[in-house]
């Protein structure tokens, strides 16, 4: 939902005031690989301050990623277009 978006969105230009330390830590904690981090300190963090839109972004992508590399496995393991 929009209004979903838009509250997500001002809460991440509330966090970005504070300074690029967030975002360091963030890119920091993607690039090792850090679920813990990226859980406790993102997903679980906008699980409970925006359910919606952790529904649509995180768990229907993971949803449908699923799906495809189910159906990938399926077939013959090469891909090439």
């Amino acid at each position: 939902p929009e209004a979903d978006q838009i509250d997500f969105l001002d809460s991440v230009l509330e966090e970005l005031k504070e300074g690029p330390d967030s975002i360091i830590q963030l890119a920091r904690a993607w690039a090792k690989g850090d679920i813990g981090w990226l859980n406790s300190e993102l997903l679980a963090k906008m699980k409970a301050e925006h359910p919606a839109l952790f529904e649509a972004t995180v768990v229907e992508r993971n949803r449908l990623w699923a799906e495809r590399i189910v159906k990938e496995m399926e077939g013959s393991g090469t891909d090439f277009y």
